[in-house]
């Protein structure tokens, strides 16, 4: 129980009602109360904005307009009574400036440490794994695909993988409550290394727990330093002003490493037909190199596409170029150009034939290039195919820029 804020609060309430009249006291009170039901009020607009097809059990009538007029008679009131006691104001706003200096110093630092992210078991290797590939497991459904990319990159890289799985635990409870989830990481793992066991790849277990999913992906993903993080996606987003996602757009922002953002689609793991979207940038270099890990690992034939728009006269000699300096001393690859009116309705149409679509991401300027792009993004939702969308590793220069930009969102 609270009791050191009771009692503290019981102190200073005693010392109030010694030091100042009732009716200071009764207005500092009253000011205190409309504060907190106006920024009830504003919570309330707020999250029904950001979370419209929340499950509630009571919707507000007349929402957003009676929690906004609510709001401002709330306001209005709270500075009426300045008239009547500017020493409850005072007081007041000294109360709010002490408990947020005490929640700063001490509640905050106090809460990370209770509901911080924190890995809870992991397997231990002889010695540390450099450079390993990461893999993000939540959904039983796709974890074979998941792994077996993540496995197939790995023995390209010459290294091994280590499969994730972050467990949210409410940030009300301590980070020790995760224990209750072990049993439903146990069967991921499993699936994970028994695909590991049968592409001859190592895989190594490690369940996290944390308050927040995307925090504590980014604090293993900052631990364990992979190169490479493969990363699971629906395929749509219900967060309103997020491009895939709450979890996954910081992740894609901030993340130290290669991304694969998977969109799996059936049941069956098919690697046979591969088809590439050929950009000459640095991701579309990444998506040719997974291209490769698939030829190799999974006898897969690989086509190479690189989509025009109709009437256009423009010569890929660029992207020819580009495909055959990644052919290295192998035989000259042969790349497919396609007209289409749009981009995207080339690329989906050529990808009915294949069993996985690999795309770059956008080319473009650093905040272009925090994301895949709207038009890959459409390919992914309309493929009929698996689709892997592929990012190379930002600069430091880029990294920094878009974690400020991350945290200010």
């Amino acid at each position: 129980t609270p009791h050191g804020a009771i009692a503290l609060s019981a102190v200073v309430i005693v010392l109030m009602a010694i030091a100042l009249p009732i009716k200071d006291v009764a207005s500092a009170t009253d000011i205190t109360f409309m504060i907190l039901f106006a920024m009830v009020n504003v919570s309330l607009v707020a999250l029904r904005y950001q979370k419209p097809k929340a499950r509630r059990g009571f919707r507000v009538p007349f929402c957003p307009v009676l929690p906004i007029l609510s709001t401002l008679c709330l306001v209005f009131l709270a500075g009426y009574l300045f008239r009547l006691s500017a020493i409850a104001w005072y007081v007041t706003a000294g109360w709010i400036a002490l408990g947020l200096v005490v929640f700063r110093e001490y509640a905050s630092k106090r809460e990370k440490e209770e509901t911080g992210a924190r890995a809870l078991l992991e397997e231990s290797t002889i010695e540390p794994i450099e450079d390993p590939v990461l893999v993000a497991l939540s959904n039983p459904n796709t974890v074979e695909p998941l792994v077996r990319i993540a496995c197939a990159i790995a023995r390209e890289r010459g290294t091994s993988v280590i499969a994730l799985n972050v467990v949210r635990v409410p940030a009300q409870l301590p980070r020790s409550e995760g224990r209750r989830f072990l049993d439903r990481a146990e069967p991921l793992f499993d699936a994970a290394v028994k695909v590991g066991e049968e592409m001859k790849t190592a895989v190594y277990g490690s369940l996290w727990v944390s308050s927040d999913v995307n925090k504590g992906l980014l604090e293993a993903i900052e631990e364990k330093q992979p190169s490479l993080v493969v990363l699971g996606w629906r395929g749509y987003t219900r967060a309103r002003a997020r491009f895939f996602g709450t979890t996954l757009d910081p992740i894609l922002r901030a993340a130290p490493a290669d991304v694969v953002l998977v969109r799996w689609r059936g049941k069956k793991v098919k690697f046979g037909r591969v088809l590439v979207g050929v950009t000459a940038s640095p991701h579309g270099r990444l998506a040719l190199e997974i291209a490769r890990a698939f030829a190799d690992q999974f006898k897969a034939k690989c086509r190479y596409l690189h989509v025009i728009k109709r009437g256009t006269e423009m010569d890929p000699a660029t992207e020819r170029a580009f495909l055959n300096e990644h052919a290295k001393d192998g035989p000259p690859l042969d790349l497919e150009v396609v007209q289409a009116r749009k981009t995207a309705d080339g690329i989906v149409e050529a990808a009915k034939e294949t069993d996985v679509l690999i795309l770059g991401a956008a080319r473009g300027g650093i905040l272009s290039q925090m994301m895949f792009g709207e038009k890959t993004r459409s390919v992914a939702r309309r493929a009929q195919s698996a689709v892997l969308l592929v990012k190379r590793k930002a600069g430091r220069g880029q990294t920094l820029l878009r974690r400020l930009f991350t945290e200010q969102r």
